[in-house]
């Protein structure tokens, strides 16, 4: 049993490590999903700027492949994805990502290097609006900094707030 739990825990800083360095390539955190916030006026346009400050621990994300009902069990099943879940810390709220394998191999190669520019169109969309959907949950969880990430030339920003102070810097 607890070998299935250590693979779920990898993978769910797997993919986590994905989802983030989709957002910021120079991220290395693989235990907090930083929760990024995007605008945008039409919905045809992709989103130029990104903020986050807030984020879910690991311990508040699980996994869950779906199973046949106990009545179907004799028919041969494989599911096609599974759903990537984030909870509202001690509440019953939360968010869910629908990962298939072709968007967990994007994040694999996102994790790795693989430039987000690249991302085909409806991964981008997807994590897009799965950000938007985490962002409303209204994480208890928030640093003093906040990053923004110019999507277009792919520049950082860090602010730092500190006693009501804070202090700027580029990446």
């Amino acid at each position: 049993m607890i070998q299935g739990y250590d693979r779920q825990d990898e993978m769910i800083r797997k993919i986590i490590s994905g989802i983030n360095k989709f957002f910021n390539p120079d991220d290395h955190e693989d235990d907090k999903l930083k929760i990024w916030t995007t605008h945008k006026y039409e919905l045809r346009t992709y989103p130029r700027v990104a903020v986050t400050s807030k984020y879910a621990y690991s311990n508040q994300i699980e996994l869950l492949v779906p199973r046949l009902p106990a009545h179907l069990k004799e028919m041969e099943y494989v599911p096609d994805h599974f759903l990537f879940r984030v909870y509202k810390s001690k509440e019953k709220a939360f968010v869910e990502l629908r990962i298939d394998l072709n968007l967990y191999r994007v994040l694999t190669l996102v994790q790795i290097g693989y430039p987000s520019q690249l991302v085909p169109e409806q991964h981008q969309f997807k994590l897009l609006r799965f950000m938007n959907e985490l962002s409303s949950l209204e994480s208890t969880s928030r640093a003093n900094e906040f990053l923004i990430r110019d999507m277009d030339n792919r520049s950082l920003y860090r602010v730092k707030v500190n006693n009501a102070q804070y202090v700027s810097k580029r990446r």
